[in-house]
Order: C-alpha cells, then sequence, then structure tokens
C-alpha cells in the first residue's frame, strides 16, 4: 500500500514540473530562450515511459508520463511556432 502510495504521489510531481514553465511561456508570449533539443528529448523519453507503463501495467507511470508529454509537446509546439513567427 504504501508504495501505491509513494507511486502515486510521484505522479503527481512529476505531472507538475514542466507547469510553471507552460505559464511562463503563455505570459511571455515567447520561447525563445528554451531548447528544442531539450523538449524533444523529453517527449521521446515521456513516449519510451509511456510504453514501458503499458507493457509493466504500471497506472501511475502511465498518468505521469502521458501528462508530461501532453505538456511537453504543447511547450514544444509553442517553441517552433513562435520561433517562426520572428
Amino acid at each position: 500500500m504504501i508504495f501505491e502510495v509513494i507511486g502515486w504521489v510521484g505522479c503527481a510531481l512529476s505531472s507538475l514540473i514542466s507547469i510553471p514553465q507552460l505559464i511562463r511561456t503563455l505570459k511571455l508570449r515567447r520561447a525563445g530562450e528554451l531548447s528544442i533539443t531539450t523538449y524533444t528529448l523529453a517527449c521521446l523519453t515521456m513516449v519510451c515511459f509511456i510504453v514501458l507503463a503499458i507493457h509493466n501495467g504500471v497506472i501511475q507511470l502511465l498518468v505521469a508520463s502521458a501528462t508530461v508529454l501532453v505538456i511537453d509537446s504543447w511547450l514544444l509546439v509553442l517553441i517552433v511556432k513562435w520561433r517562426k513567427e520572428k
């Protein structure tokens, strides 16, 4: 039971990691200082974790990875979009 709770706490914390950056980026309407490489690698990492989570049936990892993938993909789109507008 304790490991289940620890898993959900980790899920919540990892899901929150990119939210401050997303909020800041949306507020400032610029993403020039963000690395395309970093967010591309982060998205690829989350895809790998999603595959692992599905294979091993680890729901916490699946939820966390999917959430982070959505947020980091959104940031990646903003980086590309706003760099093209300049």
